[in-house]
């Protein structure tokens, strides 16, 4: 599972917008693109992703997360 943020201001991580969230992704897949929704102009942001690691059973509860700074180009 990732959520992605935008930060729309720039130099700021205030007020981030969540543009995208994703199901979860199985053992050896990945995401290359993804349709994200977002309401700033077109350019290049600031954002994190955020990434949660969930349990491979019925019960997908979440055992961690990391996060990473990442370059999103809004078209």
């Amino acid at each position: 599972l990732v959520d992605v943020y935008l930060y729309p201001e720039l130099n700021s991580t205030e007020n981030p917008e969540l543009i995208y969230q994703s199901k979860i992704v199985k053992k050896g897949f990945y995401i290359d693109k993804a349709e994200a929704s977002t309401t700033v102009e077109p350019g290049i942001y600031d954002g994190l992703a955020i990434f949660h690691a969930i349990m491979p059973d019925d019960t997908q509860e979440e055992v961690g997360q990391t996060a990473l700074q990442v370059i999103i180009r809004v078209k």
